[in-house]
C-alpha cells in the first residue's frame, strides 16, 4: 500500500467499503467496473460514502463501440444495441451506454459530463495512423454524443435523490 502521509489508503472490497456514510469527497474508478458482478451494488456502496455533492469519475467499456458496430455489422459479433452487459469472457463485461447512464441515475448519481476515449488504440490504428494520434483523439473525446470509443469517462455528481428518468412523451 501506499506510504504518502498526504494521503489514507484504505484496502477494501468495493461492495462493502471500510468508510462511513459521506465520507469522501470524490471517488475514481478506472478499470474496475468491467470486473464487477453486481454493478447497481458497488455503485449504491460508492454512493454511500461519497457526500452529498461529491464527486465520482468512473471509467467503462462501452460495448457500442466503433469495431463492435463493425463486427456486428460484419456478422462476427452479438448486437451492441441491446442494453444489458455483454460478458464476452468471465468478469468481463462491456456496457451500454444508456444502461450505464440508468445505473448512475438509480444509484444517486447525476451525469455531468462524459468523454469517450482511445478510439485510436487497435493495433489496425497505430499501424496507418502514426504518432501523434493524441491531438485526433482529444478532438472526438467532446462532446461524448456518439460514444464510439472503447471506453467512456462519466463524471457523476452524487445527488440526494435519483435524478428523474427522461420522459418518453414530448408534450
Amino acid at each position: 500500500m501506499g506510504r504518502d502521509p498526504r494521503f489514507a489508503f484504505v484496502r477494501g472490497n468495493v461492495y462493502t467499503l471500510p468508510l462511513a456514510d459521506a465520507a469522501v469527497d470524490t471517488v475514481v474508478m478506472v478499470r474496475v467496473l468491467h470486473h464487477l458482478i453486481d454493478v447497481p451494488r458497488a455503485l449504491a456502496e460508492l454512493r454511500r460514502i461519497l457526500r452529498p455533492g461529491g464527486q465520482l469519475v468512473l471509467e467503462y467499456a462501452n460495448k457500442r463501440n466503433a469495431k463492435a458496430l463493425a463486427r456486428y455489422a460484419l456478422r462476427r459479433q452479438v448486437g451492441p444495441f441491446d442494453p444489458e452487459p455483454y460478458e464476452f469472457v468471465t468478469l468481463n463485461f462491456d456496457f451500454h451506454p444508456a444502461w450505464v447512464t440508468e445505473q448512475l441515475r438509480m444509484a444517486h448519481f447525476d451525469v455531468r459530463q462524459e468523454l469517450a476515449v482511445s478510439h485510436f488504440r487497435a493495433p489496425f490504428f497505430k499501424r496507418f495512423l502514426p504518432a501523434p494520434r493524441s491531438p485526433l483523439d482529444g478532438a472526438l473525446q467532446r462532446p461524448a454524443r456518439y460514444k464510439l470509443a472503447p471506453s467512456v469517462f462519466v463524471r457523476a455528481q452524487a445527488v440526494e435523490r435519483p435524478i428523474p428518468a427522461p420522459s418518453l412523451h414530448a408534450c
